[in-house]
């Protein structure tokens, strides 16, 4: 508690913030990390992620605002403050994040069965909210169909591996796999 008193009397005002940041002072980056890291992580718990993923979230879009703050790319406007520009940050990583995971889970979906129609989906908040209905879906599969998916399109798992793992033969792990996709495709439909 002593840290957070220090450092908000030493940095009392954005300007301050600023100019702490452009010479690299630690006790500049502690102050954004404390009035801003809590909100963050709130924000992304609401919206899929978990507290590791607000904490590589967060630590990225510091790095981010020093630098631009550094290179002088950062002008406060319109009374912006310098913890809502780094929020803002975190936002655009994040939706960034869940964009490339649902292209990467779109890929292999797409190979097997036609879930998401990809077309027109340049909304941010499009592309969240597909995610969740993704997860809904994947959440009402039985728990063999879990693990079998999991294990083959977020582990990228070898069938045979996966036939190993869970006692199949590797035509059965495969006929498994197949009739999962069905499944869910079947839940989609519905």
């Amino acid at each position: 508690m002593a840290i957070l008193t220090m450092n908000r009397k030493a940095y009392r005002t954005d300007q301050d913030l600023i100019e702490g940041l452009k010479r690299n002072d630690s006790k500049a980056l502690d102050a954004l990390y404390q009035m801003s890291f809590g909100q963050v992580k709130q924000w992304m718990m609401q919206n899929n992620g978990s507290e590791q993923d607000a904490e590589d979230i967060f630590q990225d879009a510091v790095l981010a605002v020093w630098k631009n703050v550094k290179e002088g790319k950062y002008e406060k406007k319109n009374n912006v403050k310098l913890s809502t520009y780094l929020f803002q940050v975190c936002k655009f990583r994040w939706y960034e994040n869940l964009k490339s995971a649902r292209v990467k889970y779109n890929t292999k979906l797409d190979s097997e069965m036609d879930v998401i129609d990809t077309d027109g989906m340049n909304e941010i908040s499009e592309q969240s909210e597909r995610v969740k209905y993704l997860h809904q879906l994947f959440h009402q599969l039985g728990e063999k169909c879990k693990s079998i998916l999991q294990f083959y399109y977020y582990q990228k798992m070898p069938l045979a591996q996966i036939a190993e793992q869970m006692g199949y033969t590797a035509q059965s792990a495969k006929n498994e796999k197949y009739r999962c996709m069905q499944r869910l495709k079947k839940l989609h439909q519905n």
